[in-house]
């Protein structure tokens, strides 16, 4: 039998891994971002859990999931995320293996079953995530940079995009949708969203460049 498992008692909650954070320790560190308070070991806030949720649906949060017992962290497709039904998920931090949009109650929470899975966030975007909610910036030079600028270098971070990692213009929008809302960043209007998705985002990525300087390097291969 599992541990006992308490809302209470984060020595009770799963290990944490280099890789990846239990989804209850994610939320409490995302919240005290979020709201600027500390968040109680027994939940958070509507407003938080609402926020990560759009996040996991979103991908800017990647989350796994492991076999309650043990065992290696599965990389869970944002898919898992697009349900109504989130209260058992950050409740318990657990996940049904066998039916992954089947709820689990307090009892089966307590006792535990072969079933059941802990949900994880993975290190890395949560890091990114927490930056961007610190309002990531350079170092102060002596550069003024408008909000706009901010807007964006926000995004780039939250997204971790490298010149390899050149994620879709629609997610692209959707960062910069959410990232508009908090504090210090302007509003968008759909146009300036559009343009501001296509410079973060390198010339080459666009829509069929990116396919035809890959082609050119595969020619260049030696037959």
């Amino acid at each position: 039998m599992a541990t006992k498992f308490s809302l209470d008692d984060e020595k009770s909650w799963p290990v944490d891994t280099p890789s990846y954070v239990f989804l209850r320790r994610a939320v409490k560190q995302l919240g005290k971002v979020i709201t600027g308070d500390d968040i109680p070991a027994q939940g958070s806030s509507p407003v938080v859990i609402d926020q990560v949720h759009k996040d996991l649906i979103a991908g800017v949060l990647e989350s796994g999931i492991r076999d309650r017992f043990g065992g290696e962290i599965e990389v869970l497709s944002v898919d898992y995320w697009h349900t109504e039904d989130i209260a058992s998920r950050f409740k318990f931090g657990l996940l049904n293996g066998r039916d992954r949009f089947d709820p689990i109650d307090a009892q089966e929470a307590e006792w535990g079953d072969r079933d059941q899975c802990w949900i994880y966030v993975s290190r890395d975007s949560l890091d990114r995530r927490l930056a961007s909610l610190g309002a990531p910036m350079p170092k102060d030079d002596g550069r003024y940079l408008s909000p706009y600028i901010r807007l964006m270098i926000a995004v780039s971070d939250t997204l971790g995009i490298t010149q390899d990692n050149q994620p879709s213009k629609d997610l692209v929008e959707a960062t910069l949708v959410r990232l508009s809302k908090l504090p210090g960043y302007p509003p968008l209007s759909k146009t300036l969203r559009e343009a501001a998705a296509t410079l973060i985002r390198d010339f080459e990525s666009q829509a069929g460049i990116k396919t035809a300087r890959e082609k050119v390097k595969s020619d260049k291969k030696p037959a």
